[in-house]
């Protein structure tokens, strides 16, 4: 499981030997025999002001690393395209994300593919950075990161779709890393399908009060099994008072476009992630791969999905259980609502418990797909192993 970030900090030495090999370009011109998805990829930026039923996208990804980002830092990145006479047209801007060295960020760009000028043109992404305004503060300078180009022909003709590139900064040094990832799709202008994604948490009453929680949904690339672009983030959620045990995220709507590509197999990731301080790096709990079909099994059999817990993290168990008012349908046109709640969630209460602790525990339950297993869990010296017999 390699989410984009996680791609860039296994790089060559964390930028220490950085080593960029240039993609193979084919001698041939003739188009691409097949695209990623042949559905709308609707929550992408658009960039292009002309009739777009029936034309090929490429939806741009971004995530980082390496930054010189601290606690109070804001960061986010901006894309642009190099015409030929010099002139720099605005791709899009990403959200804006606090605290991260590594962010990875939700919002994506669609760019036409079909049209061999734009093949050609180059593409400049510009991470920026800047203080967090706090209360009456005026707005602070924004500061330049690092800046990278490249070809989208570059990009799309790559091996696994996906580009490693150098941050070069201002004076000329090398300031991070950047992942840029790509899938192909095609237009169409029937209204996409909708899902309604909605998390709630279950906080236990020893934690903090200012304790947040928060989740992140991510889709496979078709094209590179195992890394993931970012789709969805949620709110945060933070107990409303003392004793408080539970949250809820506001719900979101995501296109069926965006969330899986349209496509009931294609694998999903769900994060979740806990930040003890508003100043704090988010910590990742842990996570679950699923898809849509595993849902409906899982819902129509009343599982729970079991998580992964992160080895460096606090958390010692936790299920993901699906909640009533849940609707999976493939009918088109049909709304759809992904309505789920931590449960069973079981945390270390210190550094030392983490560290020193030890659980054994042999249980039967069942895995995101409804198979059966044996699984028996040790944690020790805050690494989990795991034994399963099917």
């Amino acid at each position: 499981m390699i989410t984009l970030h996680q791609r860039a900090i296994q790089c060559p030495q964390i930028l220490g030997e950085l080593a960029i090999e240039a993609p193979a370009i084919p001698t041939t011109s003739s188009p691409r025999d097949s695209i990623d998805s042949d559905e709308v990829v609707s929550d992408a930026i658009r960039t292009v002001g002309v009739r777009a039923s029936g034309r090929r996208f490429v939806e741009l990804s971004i995530a980082a690393s390496g930054l010189q980002i601290h606690a109070g830092w804001e960061v986010w990145a901006h894309m642009e395209l190099c015409k030929a006479d010099g002139e720099r047209i605005p791709i899009g801007r990403t959200e804006t994300l606090a605290n991260d060295p590594s962010p990875n960020f939700v919002a994506s760009f669609a760019v036409l593919s079909d049209s061999f000028r734009t093949m050609q043109q180059d593409v400049v992404l510009t991470v920026m950075r800047r203080l967090r305004r706090r209360g009456l503060q005026r707005q602070q300078k924004e500061l330049v990161v690092g800046s990278s180009q490249f070809k989208l022909r570059d990009l799309l003709f790559s091996k696994h779709g996906l580009l490693d590139l150098p941050l070069i900064s201002s004076t000329g040094e090398l300031s991070g890393l950047v992942v840029i990832s790509a899938e192909e799709f095609r237009s169409r202008e029937a209204a996409p399908d909708m899902v309604s994604i909605h998390f709630e948490v279950d906080t236990p009453a020893h934690l903090p009060s200012t304790t947040g929680y928060f989740f992140v949904v991510s889709r496979e690339l078709k094209s590179s099994p195992g890394h993931w672009n970012r789709v969805y983030r949620s709110s945060l959620v933070v107990p409303s008072g003392m004793g408080a045990t539970c949250g809820s995220t506001e719900p979101t709507t995501v296109s069926c476009g965006s969330l899986f590509a349209n496509d009931e197999a294609r694998k999903m990731l769900i994060e979740f992630y806990r930040v003890s301080h508003p100043d704090d790096v988010p910590e990742l709990c842990g996570s679950t791969e699923t898809s849509v079909q595993a849902l409906v099994n899982c819902l129509q059999q009343n599982m729970d999905l079991h998580m992964v817990c992160d080895e460096d993290g606090y958390l010692a168990r936790g299920q993901l259980k699906i909640q009533p008012g849940t609707v999976l349908s493939n009918h088109r046109g049909r709304r759809n609502v992904i309505h789920l709640r931590t449960s069973g969630i079981r945390w270390f209460e210190s550094d030392d418990a983490r560290k020193q602790g030890r659980i054994r525990d042999s249980r039967v339950d069942r895995d995101s797909w409804g198979r059966q297993r044996t699984t028996d869990v040790e944690v020790e010296v805050g690494a989990m192993r795991l034994s399963k017999r099917w």
